[in-house]
C-alpha cells in the first residue's frame, strides 16, 4: 500500500494475466467485492509484466522499486 492524502493509505494491485486469457479492472473489482469487505477491496489495478526469478518466484523487491516509480 501506498500513502494518500484522504485515505490514508491505498492498496494497489499488480495483475499479471496468464497467456490467453483476458480480464478487466472492472471484473477483477467486482470479484473482490464478492471475497472480500469493502474497506479491503483494492483502488487500483494494474495489469504489468511482473519480475520473476529464474524459479518463477516474484522478486518483491523489484516489484516495489519499480513500482515507486509510477
Amino acid at each position: 500500500s501506498w500513502p494518500d492524502e484522504h485515505w490514508g493509505e491505498v492498496t494497489y494491485v499488480f495483475i499479471e494475466l496468464k497467456q490467453r486469457t483476458t480480464s478487466t479492472p472492472e471484473e477483477i473489482r467486482l470479484h473482490c467485492w464478492s471475497a472480500l469487505a469493502d474497506f479491503k477491496v483494492p483502488k487500483f489495478y494494474i495489469f504489468w509484466g511482473l519480475p520473476k526469478t529464474a524459479t518463477d518466484k516474484i522478486r518483491e523487491v523489484e516489484l516495489r522499486e519499480q513500482a515507486r516509480r509510477l
